[in-house]
């Protein structure tokens, strides 16, 4: 910190975030960091992952290439991200992550598989496996319509 105290990162996560066009973007390996009373975003770490940021009309502009990815807005010496986090928190992934992170790991595998190899404790960190309605699934077992060769 700027006062020479030192700050423990608990753990790493990811999160979601509404931006400021309403897309959601996740932002991930997020530190939990307790003892501090604000979220910084550390423009260095942007800067090392290949985003640019330029300063415009009192804010700040975030970008990748050509798209703009992230906006703030300038508070005193700060800039305020414009947006607001859906879901997540970086102090701790939840079971139902896990259980999707297997499933997704697993060739999406189905909800029987995955209990038959929780029964020979094959998947760590879980101890149920039920997960809700997975769209990729749903969607790789869509059938295409035939066209007539007319």
């Amino acid at each position: 910190m700027s006062n020479d105290v030192v700050c423990k990162t608990v753990s790493i996560g990811n999160i979601r975030m509404r931006i400021f066009d309403g897309q959601v973007r996740t932002l991930t390996n997020i530190r939990h960091i307790p003892d501090l009373n604000k979220n910084l975003l550390s423009l260095g770490v942007l800067k090392a992952l290949g985003y640019k940021f330029f300063g415009e009309n009192g804010g700040i502009k975030v970008t990748k290439g050509s798209m703009t990815t992230l906006k703030g807005e300038r508070t005193s010496n700060l800039c305020k991200l414009t947006g607001s986090i859906i879901i997540g928190y970086a102090s701790a992934v939840t079971e139902e992550d896990t259980i999707r992170f297997w499933h997704m790991r697993l060739e999406h595998m189905s909800e029987q598989g995955l209990q038959a190899l929780h029964k020979r404790s094959a998947l760590p960190g879980i101890t149920y496996c039920e997960f809700d309605f997975c769209k990729f699934c749903i969607m790789g077992r869509q059938r295409r319509v035939a066209f007539s060769t007319s």
